[in-house]
């Protein structure tokens, strides 16, 4: 009996203790819900005023971004920053027309930096001055399109960076300034290169006027005549093949998209029309057959002298050949 009653007593203590731990749990998990906390030794009240608190001289950088990830997606960023003792500035947009986004670097549309000069620099310290810097808080791009902004400075010991200027009309001032930069800085506007078929390949799809662009073509088989072209009557397309990497483009990117296409067909296809020029009774064309006639006709002897040891690819049209001429075009194979 006596054990008995001192297990019930055990039983009732250990019960009593898991009620308080659960309790003291519970009690936690509340609290902690309904409390922020907050990163120590950071006061969310503090407020650094730009031209009172931070001087000119104490910028080191500055990030102003506005992005969209719906539909029509873009993004733009301007930066202002000190390198090597000089005030640079760099930007960067990209669009993604008709689609949702993010959009990534594939989708740049303009890219640039330039040396600020002092009179530039001056104006945009001149938008940047009344502006507040307060402490970072993560949730500042957690939605929303922005505009994000961020100013570095000497003394913002990594917490005391995120930027608010001193009115709205001022903040239209900066963008409507950057964007005239923008305009002056070098890389300027950027082109696409666009393709029409399977089988092309670039190292990049934007250009900027005047860049050099290279392209590849990789897909091709055995009796098929390629033809490649432009839509662009001021691209000077040239072409070229190696036995690496296959057709070889190059052409001057002009202040305009371009589309590369490529057209296709079997070689070993009959033509009717082929010799419908061949006229028997003309004087000119004794030979031609290789039956009549004293002229010279090694060279027109398809059966002979007509025929190479190895195939090669037209220079001019991209046909690939086995003899002197090509059978797309006519030009003769190189020596």
């Amino acid at each position: 009996m006596i054990d008995s009653y001192k297990y019930n007593i055990g039983g009732i203590i250990k019960g009593v203790i898991s009620l308080f731990i659960i309790m003291f749990l519970l009690t936690g998990c509340g609290s902690g819900e309904d409390t922020e906390v907050k990163p120590t030794g950071i006061s969310f009240s503090k407020k650094y005023v730009v031209g009172e608190d931070i001087q000119n001289g104490d910028i080191t950088d500055f990030y102003y971004t506005v992005e969209n990830i719906n539909y029509d997606a873009f993004y733009q960023r301007y930066r202002i920053y000190v390198e090597d003792g000089k005030h640079m500035f760099f930007h960067e947009k990209r669009e993604r027309k008709n689609d949702y986004g993010p959009a990534t670097e594939e989708d740049t549309t303009r890219t640039g930096t330039m040396e600020l000069s002092e009179e530039q620099w001056s104006k945009l310290y001149d938008f940047l001055d009344g502006g507040v810097v307060k402490a970072r808080e993560e949730s500042s791009e957690s939605g929303g399109s922005g505009p994000w902004l961020y100013l570095y400075w000497t003394n913002d010991k990594s917490k005391y960076q995120q930027f608010t200027f001193d009115s709205y009309d001022t903040e239209t001032a900066f963008e409507d300034y950057c964007d005239s930069l923008a305009s002056d800085s070098e890389g300027g506007i950027m082109y696409k290169l666009e393709f029409d078929g399977y089988g092309f390949k670039s190292d990049k799809t934007r250009y900027s006027e005047g860049e050099e662009v290279t392209a590849y073509y990789d897909i091709f088989a055995t009796d098929t005549d390629y033809s490649f072209y432009t839509d662009s009557e001021d691209v000077d397309l040239k072409q070229a093949f190696d036995s690496s990497k296959g057709y070889v483009f190059t052409f001057t990117m002009p202040a305009h998209d371009v589309t590369l296409s490529v057209k296709s067909r079997n070689s070993m296809e009959y033509d009717p029309d082929a010799n419908n020029s061949y006229d028997p009774d003309d004087p000119s064309n004794i030979g031609d057959t290789g039956n009549t006639g004293d002229t010279d006709n090694s060279e027109n002897d398809l059966s002979k002298d007509n025929t190479v040891t190895e195939t090669w690819f037209c220079p001019e049209c991209g046909c690939k050949n086995d003899r002197k001429y090509c059978s797309d075009c006519g030009f003769k194979k190189p020596e």
